[in-house]
């Protein structure tokens, strides 16, 4: 291992015999044109530097051409353009350009793991559906299960579907999966109000919008309040009026209105001790 951090290395003094390298924090704008070559370096760590163009990185490829690993994070570069990937970095496997500017891919065949974390390309995607595109860029993806990266093509061929110019990707995975029917579109929030009815000892009290998001002690202390008595003094009852499944307490303090799926219509009783 050769450690050269904040070493103001020149790559035309290049000799080494070691497989890592590491050379962050050298301040390069660019990477120098030089005809030597260092191909037993098989990891490369150059991270926080002000390169932005991929025409330079593509250097390091002639540069280091045994390289498996790279790790460049920390850099302002913003895209990858270069269709010569494969030939400047043959034997690349491993990369990583976490908070770096991309907001553009370019397929990289032979990797097998990739790490793109603070991108501006996936920030608006959650954490399931970034690694779902990643699986389905990458076909060599090392600890992926069938199921999962099935999965992810699928989504990934459904994320592209209206694109006008879809990635080469998705015409590869429509091929293997066929194009798809749209997924119907659930939503899956809470319900925040319902109109209910209240029942007093079994005579109607009055019906009012109540927020669900509230919890079964804050809806007790408010019928409090409605019918003078404090909650020691008070059962309340939910009745789902869709069902004929009987009264169901409301015993526990903490719980969510919303939890018991109340809907407009429905009731809730309450019965004096």
């Amino acid at each position: 291992m050769a450690l050269l951090n904040n070493d103001s290395f020149c790559f035309s003094s290049l000799n080494f015999r070691v497989q890592d390298l590491y050379l962050s924090l050298n301040g390069y704008e660019s990477i120098p044109d030089t005809s030597e070559q260092c191909p037993n370096i098989r990891c490369l760590s150059i991270n926080k530097h002000v390169i932005t163009q991929w025409n330079e990185i593509g250097k390091l490829g002639f540069v280091f051409p045994g390289l498996i690993e790279l790790r460049m994070s920390e850099w302002p570069l913003e895209n990858i353009t270069a269709k010569e990937i494969p030939q400047q970095f043959p034997n690349l496997k491993v990369l990583n350009l976490n908070n770096t500017l991309l907001d553009t891919w370019k397929r990289f065949p032979g990797l097998t793991d990739v790490s793109l974390m603070g991108i501006p390309l996936l920030d608006q995607y959650s954490d399931q559906h970034k690694r779902q595109l990643l699986i389905a860029r990458l076909p060599n993806k090392t600890g992926v299960t069938d199921e999962e990266r099935e999965d992810a093509e699928r989504f990934f061929i459904r994320h592209h579907m209206d694109n006008e110019n879809p990635p080469s990707r998705y015409l590869e995975l429509v091929d293997a999966h066929g194009v798809l029917d749209r997924l119907a579109e659930v939503n899956l929030k809470a319900k925040e109000s319902a109109l209910i009815s209240f029942v007093f000892d079994d005579k109607p009290l009055f019906k009012r919008e109540i927020n669900l998001m509230q919890s079964t002690t804050s809806l007790k202390k408010y019928l409090s309040e409605i019918v003078g008595i404090p909650p020691p003094g008070f059962k309340v009852f939910y009745r789902d009026v869709g069902f004929s499944f009987g009264l169901d307490e409301m015993k526990y303090g903490p719980k969510k209105l919303y939890t018991y799926n109340m809907n407009d219509g429905d009731k809730i009783h309450v019965w004096s001790r």
